[in-house]
């Protein structure tokens, strides 16, 4: 804004006038005279201009720095919106940029799912043939163990029998065996008894001969009878042996 300094100069006057009715009536002029250097002569003939009084000159000065101030923060706002404007355009190419590359990547990433599930699916197939083979064979091997167990139940079974068998014939032969220490108890007794006979009777050479063919008779008896309950003990232990097998064999199925 363009402003100069002048100078206000008023003049006034008065003068009367005769009415119509005769009577004089006064009246008073004013007028003002603004000078205006001519070095200081900005303005065009007939221009409307503003008078401000000169106590107003500061607020002029202070609205004309803020004018210029907002000229200049004008300025960097215009340029700051050119710079936004760019950015926005770059920033749209780039957008752009980004939404061709994601529509790529959504089709390449559809296609790999579909890849990808089409393989699992042959995965699955593949498996579950696998895996029917290996229940048939797991189902053949149970079946084959389930046979072989009741077979050994079976072998069990008839073990077990014969270990009651086996028990029964040695509780047999116990008895049989106890009968047999009866005897040689008893023909012991009999020989001792003899034999002191044989001592009492020794005068009598006849008696003496008939008592020894009888003590060779019971001493011959004594070791049939001997024999015997050797055999017999050599059977408890085979009976033993046997059935403490029998029943490691069973424990050992179990």
């Amino acid at each position: 804004m363009k402003y100069v300094k002048s100078t206000v100069k008023k003049y006034s006057r008065e003068y009367s006038r005769t009415l119509k009715n005769g009577k004089k009536k006064k009246y008073s002029t004013e007028q003002v005279q603004i000078t205006v250097a001519k070095e200081d002569n900005i303005f065009e003939d007939g221009e409307t201009v503003l008078i401000l009084p000169s106590q107003h000159i500061t607020e002029i000065e202070t609205l004309n720095s803020l004018i210029n101030d907002l000229k200049s923060n004008n300025k960097s706002l215009k340029d700051s919106n050119d710079n936004f404007k760019a950015t926005i355009e770059n920033n749209n190419s780039t957008i752009y940029n980004y939404e061709d590359t994601i529509a790529k990547l959504k089709h390449e990433i559809t296609t790999s799912e579909k890849n990808f599930k089409k393989k699992i699916d042959e995965e699955k197939t593949h498996r579950h043939d696998e895996d029917s083979k290996k229940i048939e064979k797991i189902q053949t091997e149970l079946l084959e163990t389930n046979d072989a167990l009741i077979k050994a139940k079976d072998l069990n079974q008839e073990l077990e029998n014969k270990s009651s068998k086996l028990k029964l014939d040695k509780e047999k032969l116990k008895l049989d065996k106890q009968d047999l220490k009866r005897k040689i108890n008893s023909l012991e007794d009999n020989i001792k008894s003899l034999q002191s006979n044989i001592q009492i009777m020794e005068s009598s050479q006849n008696e003496l001969s008939k008592l020894r063919n009888d003590h060779e008779t019971l001493v011959h008896n004594y070791e049939n009878i001997k024999t015997d309950l050797e055999k017999s003990n050599e059977t408890v232990s085979y009976y033993e042996s046997v059935n403490k097998k029998l029943k490691e064999f069973i424990l050992k199925s179990y």
